[in-house]
């Protein structure tokens, strides 16, 4: 501050012991209309300053075990979402209702200072049902608009601001884009038509993606795709080829690469869930020096050894290189093989074969960044931090515009890792000091 390095906070030094507990508590299970009976686990979070104190505080969401991909039918449960403090202290939790189907592409927010008035405010797509976190209601409180195949297909949809502090609704509004015709989004049965409705707010994938500003896809033809996306955000959308060509279907990370890498997620042999390009890795010290792989037709790289993960990222140890973060897992990307640096005890990953954590990012503002997951039992969310010093010194990483968006929406669709607006890596610059307002 002013040129002064501070000393040490509060949370720097409990996080040396590894991980802090932040103490969480699932809702009670339900039973759906067909009969069958579900707990919760915990599973996306968000951070941001809910209180107005000066401190972050989770947005976590909660999941019902037979929470569904749109492709799959079925009911599931209500999805809830809890503001909770770092002490564990829950500020308020509010149930998405039966009218928002539960599942990683139906049940998303974003936690962000939209007003600029030192809170945090909570948007969410709401529907007939929701309840906010004083108990009243959104919409028609007794409608269901689900159909036999637990598809909600029909019914008014919400866009919701809530207060941070309390959770309140504040004002709620039609959702844009609406939903329209659901065979128009690419088929006829609700998969596409409910991916990825978000506070952007945007919906569709794939075939057709609407956004805020009325950009619309068109229908893929037969030689043709259009501009798609899987996980559209405030930062970077999609990729779109001259007309009459293929064009690769990005997940965040957008660059110029001739031919374009054709890696698949070890998780998917369908679709590329959360790469890791090429052009991210940076080699070490001691090997010869920094310089990007070249990519190849086949996907691998020339001068570079395919990484053990290609699902997230996270700088974790002392230096300016990105580790690679998978499942409950980081690892240190070297010439010959991988280092293992963490490995979460006790805690599990989110979103099936995704194996996301519930968030990571620079929540502590070192410029190294933090996981937080859930317990295998879902009673506490442990935040891992690095025990690793650093002498790259760079002002906290959420003053970057960029950044700062990245956890807002992280939990949308396909999670992916935070990226600032400059490079940080072998080589670096000196990294640009923002300008800091205060409310």
């Amino acid at each position: 501050m002013n040129g002064v390095e501070q000393a040490d906070s509060v949370h720097a030094i409990q996080f040396r012991t590894g991980y802090e507990g932040v103490p969480i508590s699932p809702p009670a299970g339900g039973t759906t209309p067909d009969g069958a009976a579900y707990p919760y686990t915990a599973n996306d979070a968000s951070v941001g300053d809910l209180a107005g104190d000066g401190q972050l505080d989770f947005v976590l969401k909660w999941q019902p075990t037979n929470a569904k991909d749109n492709s799959r039918s079925g009911y599931t449960g209500d999805a809830f979402i809890d503001g909770i403090k770092l002490d564990g202290t829950r500020l308020w939790r509010s149930d998405l209702g039966r009218d928002i189907r539960s599942g990683a592409h139906y049940t998303q927010f974003q936690v962000y200072d939209y007003d600029g008035d030192g809170t945090a405010e909570v948007a969410m797509k709401t529907a007939d049902g929701t309840v906010d976190g004083t108990g009243a209601g959104v919409g028609g409180s007794s409608a269901d608009h689900r159909n036999s195949s637990g598809y909600v297909l029909s019914g008014p949809e919400y866009l919701t601001m809530f207060n941070g502090r309390i959770g309140r609704a504040m004002q709620t509004v039609d959702h844009v884009p609406a939903r329209g015709t659901v065979s128009s989004w690419g088929d006829s049965y609700g998969n596409r038509v409910d991916r990825t409705p978000r506070p952007t707010p945007a919906r569709g994938t794939t075939v057709r993606a609407t956004t805020r500003c009325r950009w619309r896809t068109s229908t893929a033809t037969a030689g043709t795709r259009s501009c798609t996306a899987r996980r559209p955000s405030t930062t970077t959308a999609a990729a779109c080829g001259p007309p009459g060509t293929a064009t690769a279907r990005p997940c965040m990370w957008v660059t110029s690469t001739r031919p374009a890498p054709a890696w698949r997620s070890s998780r998917s042999t369908r679709t590329v869930q959360s790469p890791l390009p090429a052009w991210r890795m940076r080699r070490r010290a001691g090997s010869s020096g920094p310089r990007p792989p070249t990519a190849t037709t086949a996907g691998a790289s020339r001068g570079a050894r395919k990484p053990s993960s290609i699902n997230c990222l996270s700088w974790w140890d002392g230096d300016t290189v990105r580790e690679l973060l998978d499942d409950s897992r980081i690892d240190r990307y070297g010439t010959s093989s991988d280092t293992r640096l963490l490995t979460g005890s006790g805690v599990h990953s989110d979103n099936g074969t995704k194996a996301t954590p519930s968030l990571s990012g620079d929540i502590l503002g070192d410029r190294r960044e933090e996981v937080a997951r859930p317990t295998s039992d879902n009673t506490a969310l442990h935040i891992h931090s690095t025990p690793y010093e650093t002498s790259t010194k760079i002002t906290t990483l959420l003053h970057d515009t960029q950044y700062r968006t990245a956890p807002a929406c992280q939990n949308t669709a396909c999670n992916q890792p935070p990226h600032p607006g400059f490079f940080i890596g072998d080589g670096m610059a000196t990294a640009p000091r923002p300008t800091v307002h205060t409310p």
